[in-house]
């Protein structure tokens, strides 16, 4: 109000009054404050989900990439001997850089691209020997068995996916094949076939600049 002026003892009062309310709600409101906080408590871990989920993007190379379409598949399709997982809302992304996916060595580009590759078969029956311990194949750890089925509601789980491959990897064809299947049920998937790159060549870069090579510059982009 205009013609409101300013006095000393108005600001005390104020003053006083804020203290008053403050000791009431102490005092009388104790025996509320236990289940006020436990509210407060469960919303905020409930709504750090809700919010955070939705931001996630995972990335994983190589084997990381076979671990993140196994925890998609979980998703999916709980695994008998693990409990469920549910989210409450799709992840925002994940990306797969030379995902191993099969464990089989019988593709073309195993013999096209031997001595481009800085990885073999042999070395890669070794490390697929130790992964599998005797388990059988199946589609949580092995994903690229899994038909277009499979990952038909994979849009539920995770909004986008990103695989990218060089084409001088002796992991090229299958990952090609394991795109095409993909790509059939989630469009919004984007492949990326880097022309003379090497398997997970972004992380092989001796100063660390993922950037020098194609592969590299999409995942900072």
């Amino acid at each position: 109000m205009e013609s409101y002026v300013s006095q000393n003892w108005h600001g005390t009062f104020i003053y006083w009054g804020i203290l008053t309310v403050a000791a009431f709600v102490n005092i009388l409101g104790i025996k509320f404050f236990p289940h006020i906080e436990t509210l407060a408590f469960i919303h905020h871990v409930s709504f750090f989900f809700v919010f955070l989920v939705p931001l996630i993007t995972l990335c994983g190379d190589s084997a990381g990439g076979n671990l993140i379409l196994g925890l998609l598949s979980h998703l999916l399709h709980p695994h008998p001997s693990l409990p469920p997982l549910t989210l409450p809302s799709p992840l925002l992304g994940a990306a797969l850089v030379s995902p191993w996916g099969d464990f089989s060595t019988r593709a073309p580009s195993f013999t096209r691209n031997a001595a481009n590759d800085s990885i073999n078969g042999a070395v890669l029956q070794k490390w697929a020997a130790y992964f599998m311990d005797g388990a059988r194949a199946d589609n949580y750890n092995q994903p690229f068995l899994a038909a277009d089925h499979w990952w038909r509601n994979l849009q539920g789980v995770v909004q986008e996916l990103l695989v990218t491959v060089g084409t001088d990897e002796v992991l090229v064809d299958g990952i090609k094949g394991f795109t095409k299947t993909i790509e059939a049920v989630h469009p919004r998937t984007r492949a990326i076939f880097a022309p003379r790159e090497f398997h997970d060549q972004p992380f092989m870069e001796t100063d660390g600049d993922v950037r020098r090579c194609q592969q590299g510059r999409v995942l900072k982009a």
